[in-house]
């Protein structure tokens, strides 16, 4: 069973938590920006001079990254020309290092690959380290952890060797980032520690704060919400004695993310507003646009929605300004999720799209995902299936491909996941076909024991009858919804006998012997019950007029009685599900329940016109649907009901959407949910290897959403 990025809200939003940011004070750094300047106008074109601009570049990187990078590249030309070998290898080191800090990490690739090779050449072991630790968060950038590994750990060793610890701890620190991108979480775990040692080695207090801020990430990714705050909380007393104030914000800005994962929003919205009111005191706007969408997020969460658009908004023309195409698209994908929630499908849908070109112009394939996971929602909301259908596709095509990806990277235990459920396909068809014999031997039993009930209830009333004895005659008013209730269950019961009877082979003439028992036999038997009825009719005047009510009740009672059986009969013999396959046996039970006029139920299908499934995987997708069509009637009051069911090669989509009174979803682990109604539909799923998402919010309907390979 997957858990995809559908299960929790906006996980876009918790993949930009922030992990690096520049402390230097923006004075200091003109400072030493006009002291660099000074000396250039004053030095030679020579070693010197290729020293002071890769110091002026270095100055520069994190914030005017076109000055930095002039000055970079004039020092890399200049030292080329002097055949100044060492000041190549950095002028190249910090070309990559300004290109990395504007986003562009792919373009530092090669430079820093140069880097390491000249350094590699003049037997120079620190650059060889330096240079490896530069590829290495390159390629961590770009996605590409596992590449980053081999680069960390050489830079590692050399640092070692070299007794470099501060640097050597923050190698540490970024192989045991890398580690947790993969999965890897325990080699992760070990390389914080062992960066976490040798800062405390070195009693480096801002150096240990920089770990507890990492190992806060750590455990907010493995769910463990409480280390994670502990270890914040221990990186934000650090950087508050120091008068850290960038770094502050930052912690603050991750402790109010963890807030939010654990439905905290009151302790969010505190933290993030400190982050705030830090990020304006200092006069900063790094990282402010993200910031702006996770407090937009945290009023959405705690439904606000009014003060979730005006942040939203805010980020949006912050992300504009700084031309910042990642944020843009983080937040256009939760002003779709906002507007989609008010009902605002055509302006929810300009969003979505906009995050959707975005991510593909910048390859975030995670906010491709969510843009398209809210487009194949907004229009099945909206009623428009075949634009719904050509976003499910591309969805469920770019998941794939993702998990394919992460397999293909090294994730050895999903490999391993894979092979062996592959290796037991049979044993898995075996226990599937045992459970639907036992399922089976549990249906014929319940009809025995319907039987007995009726049997029992005929000679109870007949019984009174003829003793004359006087029973008052009591009903209690039912409720109305108690009454839609059992008025749902007998239907859906019906329509699961109907459906259901004839489906599994070996059973079909010992049922056909029950409904003949039931017609002959126990028919027989109620009509002399009601020839006697009849007599007691006629010579029983007295009792009629002593008790006339409890008479005609238990007259009622046995005609009733006598249609059961009849029903029962009919539907024991009736195998839609069996004769015409799945969509015939949706159509027959969406006809059945319109009957009532309670419902009307929408359903459309697409892909099944050439063959049916596989019978026991319709009889398991049949009740799931059933499932869901009773949650609707039971418990969201819906007065419109959706199905869509789309079948490609290899996957069958179902979509069920409906207008009622939704809920709100308290946890993200769907086995934990407090519903035994979802509990069996998410158990039915688990058993097809299949993929449910659930998106509901009070007063504003439900849809689930169920991927099943085929």
């Amino acid at each position: 069973m997957k858990l995809s990025i559908q299960h929790f809200p906006s996980l876009a939003l918790i993949f930009l938590i922030v992990t690096m940011g520049c402390t230097t004070l923006e004075a200091q750094e003109n400072k030493l920006v006009d002291s660099l300047q000074n000396q250039l106008q004053k030095v030679k074109a020579d070693t010197l001079k290729v020293e002071l601009l890769n110091e002026l570049a270095w100055t520069l990187s994190r914030r005017e990254f076109d000055k930095a990078l002039q000055n970079a590249t004039a020092a890399l030309k200049l030292a080329k020309k002097i055949n100044y070998t060492s000041g190549i290898i950095v002028s190249n080191d910090r070309i990559g290092y300004i290109y990395q800090n504007k986003g562009e990490s792919y373009k530092a690739i090669p430079y820093h690959q140069e880097a390491l090779k000249l350094a590699k050449k003049i037997k120079d072991d620190y650059s060889v380290a330096r240079a490896s630790s530069y590829v290495a968060l390159a390629y961590k950038d770009i996605g590409k952890a596992r590449e980053s590994i081999p680069f960390f750990q050489e830079s590692l060793k050399m640092f070692k060797q070299l007794n470099k610890k501060t640097p050597a701890a923050q190698v540490s620190n970024n192989l045991g980032a890398a580690y947790r991108m993969i999965g890897e979480n325990q080699l992760a775990l070990q390389s914080y520690m062992e960066s976490l040692e040798i800062r405390e080695e070195l009693n480096d207090t801002l150096g240990k704060a920089a770990i507890y801020l990492a190992l806060g990430l750590y455990y907010h990714d493995n769910r463990n919400y409480s280390l994670a705050k502990d270890y914040y909380l221990k990186a934000a007393r650090i950087y508050k004695n120091s008068d850290k104030s960038y770094d502050l914000a930052k912690v603050y800005h991750n402790l109010g993310l963890t807030h939010i994962a654990q439905k905290n929003y009151d302790e969010a919205l505190e933290y993030l507003n400190q982050s705030l009111a830090l990020k304006n005191r200092i006069g900063t706007e790094d990282n402010l646009a993200f910031l702006l969408n996770t407090l937009g997020y945290a009023f959405f969460c705690s439904k606000q929605e009014t003060k979730a658009l005006q942040y939203y908004q805010k980020s949006i023309q912050l992300a504009q300004k700084t031309k910042d195409k990642r944020g843009l698209a983080a937040v256009y994908n939760n002003m779709g999720i906002l507007l989609r929630t008010q009902g605002q499908t055509d302006e929810s849908i300009y969003y979505f799209k906009q995050a959707l070109n975005l991510s593909r112009q910048i390859s975030e394939k995670i906010f491709e995902l969510e843009a398209l996971s809210g487009l194949y929602k907004v229009y099945a909301r909206k009623g428009d299936y075949p634009q719904s259908q050509i976003y499910v596709e591309a969805y469920i095509a770019l998941r794939d491909s993702l998990e394919l990806d992460y397999r293909e990277a090294g994730n050895d235990k999903e490999m391993y996941n894979q092979k062996t459920l592959k290796g037991k396909d049979r044993q898995i068809k075996e226990i599937e076909l045992a459970k639907l014999t036992a399922e089976n031997q549990q249906k014929t039993f319940f009809i025995y024991a319907l039987v007995v009930g009726i049997l029992f209830l005929i000679t109870l009333l007949y019984s009174t009858i003829r003793t004359y004895r006087s029973r008052q005659a009591s009903v209690l008013a039912r409720k109305k919804l108690e009454e839609k209730q059992q008025e749902i269950d007998k239907l859906l019961m019906d329509q699961e006998l109907k459906s259901l009877g004839a489906m599994i082979r070996g059973q079909e003439l010992e049922r056909k012997r029950i409904a003949q028992d039931l017609h002959d036999r126990l028919g027989s038997l109620l009509s002399v019950v009601k020839l006697n009825f009849k007599a007691i009719d006629k010579n029983l005047q007295e009792v009629k007029a002593h008790n006339e009510k409890q008479y005609n009740q238990a007259y009622e009672l046995l005609d009733k009685a006598c249609d059961e059986v009849r029903k029962i009969a009919h539907n024991m013999v009736s195998g839609v599900l069996k004769k015409f396959g799945l969509i015939s046996a949706l159509e027959d039970m969406k006809n059945t329940i319109e009957t009532t006029e309670m419902i009307q139920i929408q359903l459309h299908d697409s892909g099944f016109e050439n063959e049916r499934l596989d019978a026991s995987m319709e009889i398991a997708i049949y009740r799931i649907i059933q499932e869901l069509v009773s949650n609707a009637l039971k418990h969201a009051e819906a007065n419109e009901l959706t199905i869509q069911l789309v079948k490609s090669k290899d996957n069958l989509n179902i979509i069920v959407e409906d207008d009622g009174k939704g809920f709100d979803l308290q946890t993200k682990d769907i086995e934990s949910l407090p519903s035994m109604g979802l509990k069996n539909i998410y158990s039915r799923i688990k058993e097809l290897n299949g993929e449910l998402n659930i998106d509901s919010h009070i007063n504003k309907g439900s849809t689930i959403i169920i991927d099943i390979p085929i």
